[in-house]
């Protein structure tokens, strides 16, 4: 639900479509906003679409919902999956499930892509090992997640969005990276919403933490 144009949802895509997966794309936005990720979609993949629109049934005559983080949590079509007991799940979760790396997380309100590529950058110079990016930032790892070892680093932005789905999960990230904390995205959280996010988040943090001000 919601292929987006920032990277995760191509990248979950072709995850579920090389699993051996049928897709069916759904988004609110057309064909030609969506010109950029329906590029990058290969067309021997088993997906059909449905855009400028959804359709309930499409949420309840389905295995699995996959949602894009800018999707608002109380859409109506949301709630038809979940009375019809669809899971719902998203590319991050599908990537936290199953990675085997060692994670360092950035998340906060501000200047999250600009330390998550310079911790990348510093790390790739220094390390023997491999070191992975990925994330908010516009990279998804879902389709290399099984190239990733448990000795590699892997760099991961998250957004409140990714740390809301994220909470049911416990993630527990080697390190975080805590760049700030300001009511952003106010017009999809309510204010009530992001203290809920940000108040969860001390539980999933591991004991190294490192905040930047």
């Amino acid at each position: 639900m919601g292929l987006g144009g920032f990277g995760g949802g191509v990248g979950a895509v072709r995850f579920l479509a090389e699993a051996g997966a049928k897709i069916l794309i759904t988004d609110l936005r057309s064909e030609v906003d969506l010109r950029s990720s329906l590029a990058q979609l290969d067309s021997s993949w088993p997906v059909t679409f449905r855009l400028g629109r959804h359709d309930a049934a499409d949420f309840r005559d389905t295995d699995l919902v996959v949602v894009s983080p800018a999707v608002p949590r109380d859409s109506p079509f949301l709630t038809v999956a979940r009375e019809a007991h669809v899971p719902l799940t998203s590319e991050m979760n599908l990537f936290w499930e199953r990675h085997r790396g060692r994670v360092l997380a950035v998340t906060g309100s501000n200047g999250k892509s600009t330390t998550t590529a310079l911790i990348h950058a510093i790390l790739t110079a220094g390390l023997d090992g491999r070191c992975w990016l990925g994330g908010n930032i516009g990279i998804s790892l879902l389709p290399e997640v099984r190239q990733i070892q448990p000795e590699d680093w892997v760099v991961l932005e998250l957004s409140s969005f990714q740390l809301e789905d994220l909470a049911p999960l416990k993630p527990r990230p080697d390190i975080a990276v805590v760049t700030n904390f300001s009511p952003n995205h106010l017009d999809c959280n309510s204010d009530r919403t992001w203290r809920r996010t940000w108040g969860t988040f001390p539980t999933c943090l591991p004991h190294k933490v490192t905040l930047k001000t």
